[in-house]
């Protein structure tokens, strides 16, 4: 897939720390600031490896961490996109929603064993035994930063971590009211659909994405965000695979999707100590997705809708999530030896 052309749209409100200070002209540095020619370095920190805050230097495994900076700098439409830099991990794409990724291993089209995170909270579907990654409801300025283990991690995360993990961290409402507490993002561009010698026309995508965050005292804050992305399908193979029998590629086309989703977060620091989150979201999805019995269709209004609360103080955390799963999806296996259709 070429892609021909990408326009992007960012529009971020006011709400930086840093100002010019009068006249226009900038800020004096302080004296503890270091001069232009030193250098400080500041260790990461994660706590995807053993599941408490340490330096990247000291976990017991091999972990990549993709900023938050990296984020915002990227070119990328999905978490896949984002991890293709990672060393490691390898992530395929067959249709415009159908992604799957494994670190330190080959991906097919149905990934079962990489265990996803948001914030600690499993997206893996243990019912399908996959992750659908477009149902990650949070928008790419409200992430803090994106750990990745790659290798086995079974015996912190449990069995569904065979091959590794994936935990995206997001930004605090405080984190985001102290920086930029508004931002608006637009997306558009198009991509060459062209294969196998047939001309066919450019597809599109778009998308859009918008979060407030506000701390009104001490104790409260809260942040909200949603997001809609739309992609027309990609093209397939079509006619005979280069086997000894000539297989024929199944005779369906592929579908694009459309993506709406939604997020919400509140804080709250009661006065006896420790810190109250609550988040609930919803993120829907429709598309062709590959699994281990054949190509299925997912209708449009699909959606996985979660809610989580925790409470921490110190070290100590008590947490519970609910993941909800409602959707439809027709079959996309041959109807009969002459044809097929998804129904």
């Amino acid at each position: 897939m070429v892609v021909r052309a990408l326009v992007v749209l960012v529009i971020l409100a006011a709400g930086a720390n840093a100002q010019a200070q009068g006249g226009g002209q900038a800020p004096q540095p302080s004296p503890d600031q270091q001069s232009p020619d030193e250098v400080r370095y500041q260790e990461q920190v994660v706590v995807s490896a053993s599941r408490t805050e340490e330096q990247l230097v000291n976990a017991p495994a091999a972990v990549s961490v993709i900023s938050a900076e990296t984020i915002q700098n990227a070119p990328a439409t999905n978490v896949g996109d984002l991890l293709r830099s990672v060393p490691g991990v390898n992530v395929s794409q067959i249709t415009a929603r159908d992604i799957n990724v494994t670190t330190r291993g080959a991906t097919s089209t149905l990934s079962t064993s990489q265990l996803a995170l948001v914030d600690g909270r499993s997206i893996y579907l243990d019912f399908f035994g996959m992750v659908m990654w477009d149902l990650v409801p949070s928008n790419p300025h409200d992430i803090k930063q994106i750990e990745v283990i790659r290798g086995p991690a079974s015996a912190v995360w449990g069995a569904n971590a065979m091959s590794g993990v994936v935990n995206v961290i997001t930004k605090t409402p405080r984190e985001l009211a102290a920086g930029r507490p508004e931002a608006f993002t637009i997306g558009l561009g198009t991509f060459d659909r062209s294969a196998q010698g047939t001309d066919r026309d450019a597809g599109s995508l778009f998308y859009v994405n918008g979060s407030h965050a506000a701390a009104p005292n001490d104790r409260w804050a809260y942040k909200v965000s949603a997001g809609y992305f739309t992609q027309d399908p990609l093209p397939r193979p079509t006619g005979t695979i280069n086997n000894s029998f000539n297989t024929p590629y199944p005779p369906y086309d592929n579908t694009g999707t459309s993506q709406p989703k939604f997020d919400a977060r509140v804080d709250y620091e009661p006065s006896m100590g420790g810190k109250l989150v609550f988040s609930g979201g919803v993120a829907g999805t429709e598309g062709i997705i590959h699994s281990g019995i054949g190509p299925f269709d997912i209708d449009s209004g699909s959606r996985l809708t979660y809610f989580t609360g925790r409470y921490e103080r110190g070290r100590g955390r008590v947490a519970f999530f609910t993941n909800v799963l409602n959707g439809d999806a027709s079959t996309c296996c041959p109807a009969a030896p002459t044809g097929s259709s998804c129904r």
